[in-house]
């Protein structure tokens, strides 16, 4: 069985995301072969509005770099919180949730950590 060794990731261009930002890729399993989680940048541009989706296998944790992010979660999105620059979030999988950056001028810049390894993550979209 070969080695897997340390991997180094150079930031890349951004794809955007159906949840309506923008993923810098790092670690996912396209990438260095990661087997149980993946890790990006994700840039939410101001005034974004998030459709609402669900990770139904996956956890989903997320820092916030810079700038703030709304965060909207539960069967009705009733329930919100505000996570601003220097704040841990947890969405647990299954849970439907929306992002949202309530600033008309500033980007929210994050960091992405989810126990899906793949790039293009298991979204499903939910109607509101």
């Amino acid at each position: 069985m070969a080695e897997i060794g340390v991997v180094v990731v150079r930031a890349a261009d951004g794809i955007d995301k159906p949840q309506g930002f923008t993923y810098f890729h790092g670690v996912s399993k396209e990438a260095v072969g990661a087997t149980r989680l993946a890790m990006h940048i994700g840039v939410l541009p101001p005034g974004m509005v998030g459709p609402a989706h669900t990770h139904a296998e996956h956890e989903t944790a997320v820092y916030v770099l810079e700038g703030e992010a709304l965060i909207r979660w539960g069967t009705g999105l009733e329930h919100e919180v505000c996570a601003a620059a220097g704040d841990f979030v947890f969405v647990p999988a299954g849970m439907p949730h929306q992002a949202i950056n309530p600033s008309a001028s500033e980007p929210c810049r994050t960091v992405i950590a989810r126990t899906d390894p793949s790039e293009s993550e298991a979204a499903v979209m939910v109607r509101q």
